[in-house]
């Protein structure tokens, strides 16, 4: 990271605040649960049960890994794939081969691309960063329903430190999970009603949290999770290709981080990427700077995606170029669930803190 990022500061030391928070991180990880005793936990809730997690299978590197490393420790769990129509035929062949090879079941949920269209189509229109926030959102609602349906208490995410724990909030855009977002982007900019995308509210989230019998449980982070080696082993003992680029087995997010982050918000991503990788010591800082000297991907594949990107919008030439010029926006112009996520926080620490106070003061009148 550098002084571009208008989220960066630097300490008396010249250390930035994103190297103080993936040092927090992992402060926080040495406390966590051993993996003997989150797969002990995984395997007793699963008996009786034809699959004891779910996890979301994109064909890219982390949720590839992940039901490698899910099906080698003895899980048993089923694939859930988001289909919103930017699949690229590698990933396609990916999710295959990786169905068969591991003998794990596949569930597809395809969206109205229509719909989908319609809905992503108005993030552009919106001038927000987070393109990609329909997308996520959908992929960890499907994962929430489809573990409620089946009665899976366990959802294996592929979210991990050791790639991804930086994150810059306000330049590349609100978190997706915001459905207030989504619900107040679509009834400004879009036609369509929401039949097939599973949107999550606030209420619903809510919910979630204080009465669903599923947990997500961060995999990855339990291990000694290194991109270089996981690629390798997936490549060697799978048949498993990679892509270029993070994330690159859509195209919608190629583009997304090739062309519309930097020309719209004048933002690299590859930054945050490659000082995950420093922090976590996969790569030095050298190595990331020449990195950067390079294009993301080559000015062929970026051309090519701008223009398949446009005809499938269904965009002119000119209404595509109007959209990359128009002025961004944050969430913060557009009715959103921030105000009430904050509220249940602050409400959730007041019910700890009342708990414990009252757990203390029962111990004392035991003594």
């Amino acid at each position: 990271m550098d002084d571009s990022h208008r989220e960066i500061s630097f300490d008396s030391s010249g250390v930035c605040n994103f190297c103080h928070s993936y040092e927090e991180s992992s402060a926080r990880r040495k406390h966590k649960r051993s993996l003997e005793d989150v797969l002990s936990e995984i395997r007793g809730e699963g008996k009786g049960n034809r699959y004891d997690c779910v996890l979301g299978l994109s064909g890219g590197l982390d949720s590839s890994y992940l039901a490698y490393l899910a099906v080698g420790l003895g899980l048993r769990p089923l694939a859930i794939h988001l289909d919103n129509g930017w699949n690229t035929e590698l990933a396609v062949k990916n999710i295959e081969l990786l169905c068969r090879r591991l003998q794990i079941d596949l569930y597809t949920h395809v969206i109205d691309w229509e719909e989908f269209k319609d809905l992503q189509l108005g993030f552009l229109k919106a001038g927000l960063a987070n393109l990609e926030a329909p997308s996520d959102h959908a992929i960890f609602a499907c994962l929430r329903r489809t573990a409620s349906q089946k009665g899976i208490r366990t959802i294996l995410t592929g979210v991990n430190d050791a790639t991804e724990q930086i994150v810059v909030r306000e330049s590349y855009g609100h978190r997706y999970s915001d459905g207030g977002l989504i619900r107040s982007v679509h009834s400004r900019y879009c036609s369509r009603p929401l039949k097939t995308f599973p949107l999550e509210t606030f209420g619903k989230r809510w919910f979630h949290r204080k009465f669903g019998r599923t947990r997500e449980v961060t995999l990855l982070n339990l291990v000694e999770y290194r991109k270089e080696k996981a690629q390798e082993i997936l490549e060697k003992e799978l048949g498993w290709k990679r892509y270029p680029g993070k994330h690159g087995e859509s195209v919608i997010t190629r583009f997304h981080q090739a062309t519309y982050l930097p020309r719209k918000f004048g933002l690299d991503k590859r930054k945050l990427h490659l000082s995950n990788l420093i922090c976590s010591g996969q790569i030095t800082r050298e190595e990331a700077t020449a990195s950067l000297r390079q294009p993301p991907f080559s000015p062929d594949v970026i051309q090519n995606d701008f223009e398949f990107v446009r005809k499938k919008f269904g965009l002119t030439l000119e209404q595509f170029s109007d959209i990359l010029r128009s002025p961004p926006r944050t969430h913060h112009e557009f009715p959103n669930d921030e105000k009430m996520e904050a509220m249940y926080g602050r409400m959730s620490s007041a019910w700890i803190r009342f708990r414990q106070g009252l757990r203390k003061r029962w111990f004392r009148g035991r003594v």
